[in-house]
């Protein structure tokens, strides 16, 4: 999470600061891919432990500097005017983080060509534009 913040911040462009949290969180699995494919299945009973408190918090900011995000880029008209940033967030979130299931580290491809590949479907979508 430091490292999104750090590369995020609040700036002026949504859509800048959402490739770099996506292409943050592949790195993040690129580095830690154990850890957090055990986050995904078993958050909810760490969570329920005390000394694991932090995880509800780290979740809590990780939110809302996506949902921040999403809807300064609805207010700018950077995206979609109909945008359900919850949603969008949910969605992306969870598409981005199961790739900690199938990715391997030193693979075909790095971290960076993922989340350029993925940024493009989600961005700009799949469809030829006509």
């Amino acid at each position: 999470m430091g490292r999104i913040r750090r590369r995020t911040g609040s700036g002026p462009r949504p859509r800048a600061t959402i490739e770099a949290l996506v292409t943050e969180s592949f790195r993040e699995i690129d580095r830690h891919r154990a850890a957090v494919a055990i986050y995904q299945k078993e958050s909810r009973q760490l969570s329920a432990q005390p000394r694991f408190a932090y995880l509800a918090a780290a979740q809590e900011k990780f939110e809302k500097a996506w949902l921040g995000t999403l809807e300064r880029g609805v207010a700018a008209h950077a995206f979609r005017a109909d945008l359900d940033a919850r949603l969008t967030y949910r969605f992306v979130r969870d598409t981005v983080w199961v790739a900690a299931s199938w990715y391997r580290p030193g693979g075909q491809h790095s971290p960076e060509e993922i989340a350029r590949q993925y940024l493009s479907m989600v961005l700009d979508g799949i469809a030829v534009q006509t």
